[in-house]
């Protein structure tokens, strides 16, 4: 089998103005990332995207020897003449009108590895900006980029796809200012931006501006990659401490209040992502970059004279090429910080503990002492208002449940105190087992689909109980209950442009405003009697229009544009979009067939496999499709036609069928597989087997899982079952320390939840009397900024989900 490679990462260097050591950094930072990579990687893809003032070639201009060589062959004089980035966009440019645009989009991807040069360097390559001969001004000032985008608005998604296929890494070194070409660098091509600035409030303020439209456009465009912004403070000069330190942390000057860079950014993250709090001190301590005369003459790479030395610029740069690579937001900790900051506690805690026990000495007697040992003995079996023997059944009762939430929920009943050592072995095996963070309770059926908002804040759900529900991902509020519809509910999908949410029935499709709850009408209505047709699957696509899809038709609709409605040639049995509703997957007693709805709709692939799939998964790239029948879940290359590129004998242990909810996160890297045994396993795609890592295996549904939807960045996972709840999984929590002790493990858990034992669980696992069982289930819920459901008096064991 042929494994998926991961995509790569596309970085894009970025400052408002010029001066700020820009091109010096991303030179650094190639360097650096092609000493990293092992044999057989792809490489390292250096882009001169700044045409006005292109000289990111300069810095290896004595490692391009081998290339030289290479283009003398070729009757090439000299590596300026060697085209670049300008030539290979005045070459597509040119094909257009010619052929279709996806044609001359193929041909103009297909010639570009001609104007990539090779480094002497491993892994190591570079896209000058252009040809520099004396037409190169003219070309440069001609072109039209607003055109070009307008005969293909597609080109630079392929084109960004074709580079993450390509290179391991690609570093675009963007033209300053606000231009089209900047535009382009900043917005459309990257998924982190590297924002390099001198302490000065016009580069400040430029890159504070830039970072927010970014994020902006990223929310409201149907690229589902994160984008993130990374700060880098450069030129600082070290010589004055009371300016460094100023300009960095905020404070007087001259009369002047200096707001300090750390703090701006660390407000605009907050701004951004919706922080409660943003701490950059480690991150900037890490990564500034400082003046240094010896590199203020001529285009020299630092990193080449050694990183260890922790005074260099080398070190500086190995510091940030780190962080940029290993953390996927700035203000995260690198392993080795978590486990530093984890030992200063368990330091803190030691010394404390020490003081405190030899302030006792001093003022106790020997019969105080012993009787303040007897009675801490008696504390460290203690739980909340409960004695010894009340302790000892309260951990019986979590060794006894299956549920790993149910367990780390008893352990939390504890107070902060030590316990014995099977609570703390008990504890331990909790906390490295994959708990919810949040479990929405509320419908009164199954719940058969999710969906998180575009920018994640908000989940929707969908539920036979014929509501749909608008809950906040952080588990605060009430939910906004959608009511009025006469058969269940199944599907729901956000709109990319606006806050309408689609949700459908087996009948119906209606749409509604998220943010009032208000009905904006039906959209389809499949018929009456024996006229009606099943709703398979909807959504959006990048333009705002509705997809449907019935046994027999797909139905497009628009704002002031009449239906269209295309008649498939066979009957319909499963339909799956991808690709940002661009492609269409359907299933059929002919086989699976892929339509391209880019332009129109066209059969693209029709797979060899003639067995109807019970379940249909694009990767979001769309270059790949997974169909899972009755047999076998099979991997197919849709950008190589229509070639198997594996088979997996993977069966749902419930039912002995498919997987039937399957689902890709953002970044294609990890793959939900639901079953109706109520578990979810999450596998990595990455080399060297396309399902052979299990990232996660998530257990705890008493029912199917019936749906599955990643949050935008990849980190949460929403799985909705016929349970009745929705659990939400965070895939990104941190590991816990093997050496956490009980407060820590205690500590651990809960911060990696914020669920609430339910009264029917109070009542059926610590034997609570009712009233008391709901008094402490409100209580719960209300320190968490939620309501606990009324409570249904005629029976202590309804469950309340």
């Amino acid at each position: 089998m042929a494994a998926i490679p991961p995509p790569g990462k596309i970085i894009t260097f970025y400052s408002y103005k010029g001066g700020t050591g820009r091109s010096m950094a991303l030179a650094n930072v190639g360097y650096l990332l092609a000493e990293t990579l092992p044999q057989g990687s792809r490489g390292v893809l250096m882009i001169d995207w700044d045409l006005e003032a292109p000289g990111l070639h300069r810095y290896f201009e004595d490692s391009l020897k081998k290339a030289a060589q290479t283009a003398q062959r070729s009757g090439i004089r000299s590596l300026a003449l060697q085209p670049g980035l300008i030539d290979f966009f005045e070459s597509a440019d040119s094909g257009y009108g010619k052929e279709d645009s996806e044609k001359s989009r193929a041909q103009a991807l297909a010639s570009f590895p001609a104007h990539v040069l090779a480094t002497d360097f491993d892994h190591l390559h570079i896209l000058k900006a252009g040809r520099f001969d004396d037409d190169y001004p003219e070309r440069i000032r001609k072109f039209d980029w607003e055109r070009f985008h307008g005969r293909d608005p597609g080109f630079f998604r392929e084109f960004r796809n074709f580079l993450m296929e390509r290179y391991d890494y690609v570093l675009i070194d963007s033209r300053t200012g606000l231009t089209d070409t900047s535009g382009i660098c900043v917005r459309q091509m990257p998924e982190k931006l590297v924002l390099v600035f001198v302490p000065n409030n016009q580069n400040i303020d430029g890159v504070l501006d830039v970072a927010r439209r970014v994020r902006r456009f990223r929310i409201g465009s149907s690229d589902l990659r994160p984008l993130v912004s990374f700060p880098l403070a450069s030129r600082i000069d070290g010589t004055n401490e009371r300016l460094r330190v100023t300009w960095r942390n905020g404070g007087k000057l001259d009369d002047e209040e200096i707001p300090g860079y750390q703090k701006v950014f660390e407000d605009l993250f907050e701004e951004l992502y919706e922080l409660d709090e943003c701490d950059l001190s480690a991150y900037f301590d890490a990564t500034q970059i400082k003046h240094d005369s010896d590199y203020a003459y001529g285009e020299k790479i630092a990193a080449r004279r050694g990183t260890t030395d922790r005074l260099s610029l080398g070190y500086a740069f190995a510091n940030f090429t780190r962080r940029l690579t290993t953390l996927s937001v700035p203000w995260e900790p690198l392993p080795e910080e978590q486990e530093i900051e984890a030992a200063k506690k368990r330091e803190l805690a030691a010394s404390v503990r020490e003081e405190k026990a030899t302030s006792k000495v001093r003022l106790l007697s020997v019969i105080s002492v012993v009787i303040a040992l007897l009675g801490l003995i008696v504390g460290l079996l203690s739980l909340r208002g409960y004695g010894k023997s009340q302790a000892q059944a309260v951990l019986a009762a979590a060794r006894a449940t299956s549920d790993p939430l149910e367990q780390a929920l008893l352990l939390m009943e504890f107070e902060d105190s030590s316990v014995s050592a099977g609570g703390v072995e008990l504890a331990r095996q909790v906390a490295s087992t994959h708990i919810p963070m949040l479990v929405l309770r509320g419908h009164t059926d199954s719940v058969l689909g999710v969906a998180f908002s575009p920018d994640g804040s908000r989940i929707a759900t969908a539920s036979a109980d014929r509501t749909a529900r608008i809950w906040n991902a952080d588990g605060t509020g009430e939910p906004l209950v959608l009511r009025g519809h006469s058969d269940p509910f199944k599907t729901v999908a956000w709109s990319p442009l606006n806050s309408d949410l689609l949700v459908a029935s087996d009948f119906e499709v209606q749409l509604w405003d998220s943010q009032s709850g208000r009905s904006i009408g039906t959209v389809l209505s499949e018929g009456e009697g024996s006229e009606k047709q099943r709703v398979i699957t909807t959504t959006f696509n990048p333009n705002g229009q509705i997809l449907i899809v019935d046994h027999s038709a797909l139905h497009i609709l628009g704002v002031n544009v009449a239906m269209r409605i295309v008649q498939f040639p066979y009957s319909i049995l499963n339909a799956r979009f991808g690709w940002s509703g661009r492609l269409l997957a359907t299933s059929s007693p002919e086989g699976t067939s892929v339509w391209n709805l880019d332009r129109g709709v066209r059969l693209s692939v029709q797979l060899p496999d003639k067995l109807p799939a019970e379940s249909l998964v694009f990767s979001p790239d769309g270059r790949y499709l997974i169909t899972a029948t009755k047999d076998a879940t099979n991997l197919w290359s849709l950008s190589q036609g229509k070639s198997l590129l594996a088979s997996y004998a993977t069966r749902d242990s419930g039912r002995g069928g498919a997987f039937e909810a399957m689902k890709f996160s953002p970044d294609g890297r990890l793959l939900a597989l639901p079953s109706s045994d109520g578990t979810t396993r999450v596998h990595g795609t990455s080399p060297p087997n396309f399902l052979g890592q299990t990232i996660a295996f998530l257990r705890g549904h008493a029912g199917a899982v019936r749906s599955v939807a990643f949050s935008p960045d990849g980190k949460l996972l929403a799985t909705a079952s016929d349970d009745k709840t929705v659990r939400l999984w965070n895939l990104a929590q941190p590991k816990p320390n093997p050496d956490l002790d009980w407060n820590g493990l205690l500590k651990y858990l809960r911060a990696k939840t914020k669920v609430c034992l339910t009264d029917e669980q109070r009542s059926r696992l610590l034997s609570e009397a009712p009233k008391e069982a709901y008094e402490k289930y409100a209580a719960c819920e209300q320190r968490y900024g939620r309501k606990a459901p009324p409570r249904t008096p005629s029976s202590t064991l309804t469950p309340y989900i």
